[in-house]
């Protein structure tokens, strides 16, 4: 898996720099992924929440303008995707972060992204706004993961001093397509350069990771499993430097 993303990144990255149509960008965003329930107990201890898992990300891209309104997008994006599970119990209003007991295993990704995106007319301060989607091939850590948390001395927040939370995560399809859309809006610059921010969402077709869940609540056992088919959403910052052999116009109407 990592020698094909390897392989794939080299050839975009030769290709791109062999022309001159071309401009590289880098992209830094938030996101969100969310895990599905897959089996066990379907009753859960009221303390006990499923939680989104959030990541930073960083990314990679290149653009070829095709004409005034097509472009296309790839290049390598880096994030994690994962599970996050917590319990509440009593805490102390002076410190608000004690309020949950968080058991969390997050698993890294690399993409290779393949985007086509409409650009709508600039207006008169050189933004516009744009859509797109596309198809990605993504690449996932495969190892086993178990992660265990106990309420040891917490024991007076509401948990016995036996109480834990524990969780195994196993991976599924390590090598995988995904399907995702983007829109937003971009500003072009008097030198060349384009500053985006886009909305991203996006879906994948086969789960990538599983995680067994175990806890206990005042010494009653509670098992649950999830899958993550890598779904997630976010908002990414890009900037784009100019073309690579020389400075681009802004776009006229």
């Amino acid at each position: 898996m990592k020698k094909l993303l390897t392989l794939a990144a080299f050839v975009i990255v030769t290709s791109v720099a062999a022309q001159s149509s071309w401009r590289m960008g880098i992209s830094a965003g938030a996101f969100g992924n969310h895990s599905q329930f897959n089996g066990g107990m379907q009753n859960a201890n009221a303390l006990f929440t499923q939680s989104h898992f959030g990541s930073p990300g960083l990314g990679l891209v290149f653009r070829k303008t095709i004409n005034n309104h097509l472009s296309f997008q790839t290049g390598l994006n880096f994030r994690q995707m994962g599970f996050e599970y917590t319990m509440a119990r009593n805490y102390n209003l002076t410190k608000p972060m004690s309020h949950y007991m968080v058991n969390r295993v997050g698993m890294a990704t690399a993409s290779i992204p393949a985007t086509l995106i409409w650009n709508f007319n600039p207006n008169c301060k050189n933004v516009r706004w744009f859509v797109g989607g596309g198809l990605s091939l993504v690449g996932v850590g495969a190892q086993v993961r178990d992660r265990d948390v106990d309420a040891g001395e917490d024991a007076p927040s509401g948990l016995s001093g036996n109480d834990f939370l524990s969780q195994t995560v196993t991976p599924g399809s390590t090598l995988v397509l995904n399907g995702h859309l983007m829109g937003g809006f971009e500003k072009m610059m008097k030198k060349g350069g384009m500053w985006s921010l886009a909305m991203w969402l996006n879906r994948g077709f086969a789960p990538v990771a599983y995680s067994d869940v175990t806890y206990s609540v005042n010494g009653t056992l509670y098992n649950h499993s999830f899958k993550n088919y890598n779904h997630y959403a976010g908002l990414t910052l890009t900037y784009y430097f100019k073309n690579f052999k020389s400075g681009t116009a802004p776009v006229k109407k």
